[in-house]
This record gives C-alpha cells, structure tokens and sequence, in this order.
C-alpha cells in the first residue's frame, strides 16, 4: 500500500482488507461463514485461515487476561473473607470462655445461636471464594482454541469474480445506448440540414477542408 508514513499505509491496508472480506452468521445454526476475495485462489485460502487463526489467538489472550483480573480480584476478597472469618471466630470463642453454662439463658442462647450463624456464613463465603480462586487459576492458564472450525478454508476451484456474463451484459446495453443516441442525434443533425440547406453545405466544406495552420515570421 502506497503511503507517507506506515500508519497511513496500515490504515489503507485495513479499508481495503474491509472490502475484500465479509462474514455471514446463521441464527438457525450459529455458524459464522467468512468469506474472502483476493487475486488468487490460494491467497484467500491463506487469509481466510490466517484470519480465523488470528481471531482465535485473541480469544485465548482475552480470557486469559479475564480470567487473570479474576484471579486477582478474587484473591483480595478471599483475604478480606478469611480475616473477616477469624474475627467472627474469635468474637464465638470469647463468648463461649465467658459463658460456659449459656443455655440456662434464654438471652445467652440467642446470642450463641447468632455467633454460631456467623461463623457458619463466613465459613462458607470463604469455602466459595477458594473454589472460585483456584478456578480462575486454572483458567488464566488455558489455552484451548475457543472457534470450532468446521471447515478450513480452501483454495476455491471457481473465479468468484469478475462475473463475465454480468459485465457482458452491461457492455452490451451500454453499446446499445450509445448507438442510439447517436443515431437519434444523426437524424437530428440530418432534419435540420434539411430544413437549412446553407448551413448544410457550410458544414459538409467545413467537414471536408483541412485544417491551416497560420505561423507569423
């Protein structure tokens, strides 16, 4: 691509990458067709692949990167959890050394009831923020393709364009056009001729002499 600079020249690029490929979903079967036009057959093989390759290369650093913003965000509640799961724990066993016998108490029982219910959250908000952790562990470090590709692209055995037949077609109502345009503006010129005799023949010894070409010395 013809440029000043490389940006402008890989933006060039890309227009005309843009207009030379297309995809196609189908909501039926939800496969993405792509299609792509080039010189020869075997360069839009290699950039259909290449293309299809690339996208499902960036897929797999996208959900790393996911994934790995998700390990870290889940490692920093899991802290947050886990202290906040000793405070809870140790407020239960001070409760407990203070009161050995609180059943007798209506009042005591409540209050060990509650502690208890609080340990019990906090015990199973961190069991639920480790699973997730070591989750996101083993996905920040997974790299199975995401695309299912069905087909490879290959080299198509048929010119997709240019569509001969069409332009055929085209240049032949063009030519016809043109023929009868000038055959209406010939029996124009030929009506008026005859209407006007003199300016007829001034034309015609117009037609017929040869152009003079004058020089000053």
């Amino acid at each position: 691509m013809k440029g000043r600079v490389p940006r402008e020249r890989l933006e060039k690029g890309v227009r005309k990458l843009e207009k030379l490929v297309s995809a196609r979903f189908s909501t039926r079967t939800d496969i993405v067709t792509l299609n792509v036009d080039a010189p020869t057959a075997q360069l839009a093989a290699d950039v259909a692949n290449r293309m299809v390759q690339l996208l499902d290369s960036f897929n797999i650093v996208r959900r790393q990167y996911q994934s790995r913003e998700l390990r870290r965000f889940t490692g920093e509640r899991l802290d947050d959890a886990r202290r906040a799961q000793q405070a809870v724990e140790d407020s239960s066993l001070r409760f407990l050394q203070a009161n050995r016998r609180f059943s007798d108490s209506p009042v005591l029982l409540f209050e060990a009831k509650r502690l208890e219910r609080q340990v019990d959250l906090h015990q199973e908000i961190v069991l639920t923020l480790a699973r997730e952790y070591e989750e996101a562990k083993v996905a920040e470090h997974r790299d199975v393709p995401l695309l299912s590709i069905i087909d490879r692209a290959r080299p198509p055995y048929k010119k997709s364009a240019p569509k001969i037949l069409l332009y055929s077609l085209i240049a032949c109502f063009a030519t016809g056009m043109i023929v009868v345009l000038f055959t209406y503006a010939r029996a124009m010129w030929s009506s008026e001729a005859r209407e006007d005799p003199a300016s007829h023949e001034a034309l015609a010894r117009a037609w017929r002499s040869p152009p003079v070409q004058s020089e000053g010395r």
